[in-house]
């Protein structure tokens, strides 16, 4: 969950071939890019939600909004 301009919680764990649902309580766009890099970025509109693809490779992965950096989430993927 999004919520002024910073993800909480701020790490969840995952069993691998989750998919992450990012909900927006800000008017807010957020845009986020993983760390490694993934081939897709999620786009939450304000007040709306937006779900990964399928996380598919165990490790941690690091989200982070382009212009809002204290909204990053960690994910470990397990």
């Amino acid at each position: 969950m999004v919520s002024a301009g910073a993800c909480n919680p701020w790490c969840i764990h995952v069993p691998i071939g989750t998919s992450v649902f990012f909900i927006n309580n800000d008017p807010a766009l957020y845009l986020f890019a993983a760390d490694p890099p993934l081939p897709y970025e999620v786009q939450v509109p304000g007040y709306a939600s937006a779900v990964t693809l399928p996380l598919l490779t165990a490790g941690a992965v690091t989200w982070a909004a382009v212009h809002a950096p204290a909204a990053t989430v960690t994910i470990y993927v397990e």
